[in-house]
């Protein structure tokens, strides 16, 4: 069963507090309800994993990954910018070994991203970031 990260705004965001650490179980899938869902980081995120069993961050609608979790059938279907991005902020880190990140990047645009780019999905402040494929 899929983990849901509810927001109502950036003020009501979920987050992981400064010093905390946060290790993501094998298999976590984790699934936002809407567009402004960011997930604040001030402490360290570990989402590290086997290719068999990923890590999955994705929009509330993915159906394919965690069930039908709305519960309204084929009525809406995921599409990209459904949520918005992983923020690591100063003094932050984030480890990421076979973990997946579908359909988010909504509302950021960094530094060196136009308006018409893809927008990412991380958003680094001096923290630190390792990705491992």
């Amino acid at each position: 069963m899929p983990y849901i990260l509810e927001t109502n705004g950036p003020a009501l965001s979920p987050y992981v507090d400064s010093g905390a650490i946060l290790t993501l179980e094998l298999g976590t899938i984790l699934k936002t309800n809407n567009t402004n869902s960011t997930l604040f980081v001030y402490g360290s995120l570990i989402a590290s994993t086997t290719p068999d069993n990923p890590i999955v961050f994705t929009s509330l609608k993915d159906d394919a990954r965690g069930g039908d979790t709305n519960g309204d059938g084929s009525l809406t279907s995921p599409q990209d910018n459904d949520w918005a991005n992983i923020k690591f902020l100063s003094g932050s880190v984030g480890t990421f070994v076979n973990t997946i990140f579908s359909y988010g990047g909504f509302g950021y645009v960094g530094p060196e991203v136009s308006a018409t780019s893809t927008a990412p999905m991380f958003s680094i402040d001096s923290g630190a970031i390792v990705v491992i494929q």
